[in-house]
């Protein structure tokens, strides 16, 4: 998703398939404001915007989103500042310990490769 705060004056072309019927109707509504295509699209995509800045479900579904951006980063946090700390607690079994060990055929446990 583009941030809104990329650098000014880089536009990004959007290409809008419009049927015949929206096509002159656009086309006239630019004519006669004496406006352009681009000006009119502008004008509604701003307005557009501009609602959404107020729709209820919008707001929420806004909200849950940025308390999970929350959580995750929190996690991560707490990753990073996990992997600086000493080594591996007492109670916690040591990488060697931590793997399975392995089967021969005649069913006799083998010890893993370290």
């Amino acid at each position: 998703m583009s941030e809104p705060n990329e650098a000014e004056g880089q536009e990004k072309k959007l290409a809008v398939g419009l049927n015949p019927y929206r096509h002159t109707q656009l086309t006239w509504i630019a004519q006669l404001r004496g406006s352009t295509m681009n000006a009119e699209f502008l004008k509604a995509i701003d307005a557009h915007i501009e609602a959404a800045k107020h729709d209820p479900h919008l707001i929420a579904k806004a909200d849950e989103v940025r308390a999970a951006i929350e959580q995750d980063a929190k996690a991560k946090q707490a990753a990073l500042a996990n992997l600086f700390q000493a080594s591996v607690p007492a109670d916690e079994p040591s990488d060697s310990a931590a793997q399975p060990t392995r089967r021969t055929r005649k069913g006799a446990a083998e010890q893993p490769d370290s």
